[in-house]
């Protein structure tokens, strides 16, 4: 048994973190009762046969099931009859949310899982991390947990799936990514792919969900904003790190997209009214 669990008192927000993980712990007989759950995530994988309280009332299950309970739900599992046995781990941050809605996993559901392991990897991985290191590293765990998330999905969520994107569509990405700081034109992306920019336009919007012109753009002053941190270079200059000569264009581009000028933004980065 793996088990290790920090004081329950709501902590500062975070990006994310665990605040406690137990692998193949077991219980004596008896039922928990958490009416009001706890300021935290917790994810429960039974073992053996609880009877367990979700959305849907009572159950009782035979055991190899996992439920995810938000920091509303109630906590209502157990066996007053027999010793059981559990994995569990709870967590708690910014990014949880949009982790898990990112894949479709249910919440405050019991869910079917016939493979235990899935779980206990990750989480024994967890539990190195947070007991082995003097200082545990959040993006480890925050990599671990979102693995762990994604696996699961890809077991018990039938629409779950990793879109892999037609390779003309990746290459055009690709050559956006390492290439917006130069001149590109649609044409120019045509010919990269030997096909109509028509075509290529359909199926970039398709799967990225925006057309390649509005993807190169919006690539720019994403890198834009990267560079109005640095005060060794003016608006002029930023403008022309991400390929726009016109300053004009620029911070007309800019101001469509941010709500603000360049001016205007790098003043709210520096007062502190933006953290990114």
């Amino acid at each position: 048994m793996l088990y290790y669990l920090e004081p329950f008192s709501p902590k500062e927000d975070c990006r994310f973190d665990f605040a406690g993980v137990g692998v193949n712990e077991v219980m004596d007989p008896k039922t928990i009762n958490r009416p009001n759950g706890t300021w935290d995530w917790l994810l429960m994988y039974f073992i053996d046969p609880v009877t367990v309280r979700d959305k849907n009332g009572l159950q009782r299950i035979d055991g190899g099931h996992f439920i995810i309970w938000t920091p509303e739900d109630g906590h209502y599992y157990g066996n007053e009859s027999i010793q059981w046995n559990h994995t569990w781990c709870h967590f708690y941050g910014l990014q949880v949310a949009n982790i898990i809605k990112a894949t479709g996993l249910p919440t405050n559901k019991l869910i079917k899982l016939d493979d235990p392991s899935i779980i206990e990897n990750f989480l024994t991985a967890v539990y190195e991390e947070k007991t082995r290191e003097d200082c545990p590293d959040k993006v480890i765990l925050e990599n671990l947990f979102t693995i762990l998330i994604r696996k699961l999905a890809r077991v018990v969520v039938p629409d779950f799936q990793i879109v892999q994107l037609p390779e003309k569509v990746k290459r055009t990405k690709d050559f956006i990514d390492s290439h917006y700081m130069n001149k590109i034109s649609l044409a120019e992306l045509g010919v990269l792919n030997h096909c109509s920019i028509q075509y290529l336009s359909r199926e970039f919007r398709k799967y990225i969900g925006m057309s390649p012109g509005d993807y190169l753009i919006k690539t720019r002053i994403n890198q834009a904003k990267y560079h109005l941190h640095n005060l060794s270079f003016n608006v002029t200059e930023v403008a022309r790190l991400v390929s726009y000569d016109n300053i004009y264009q620029f911070s007309n581009l800019f101001k469509k997209h941010t709500g603000m000028s360049p001016t205007e933004y790098r003043s709210a980065l520096n007062s502190g009214l933006l953290k990114q």
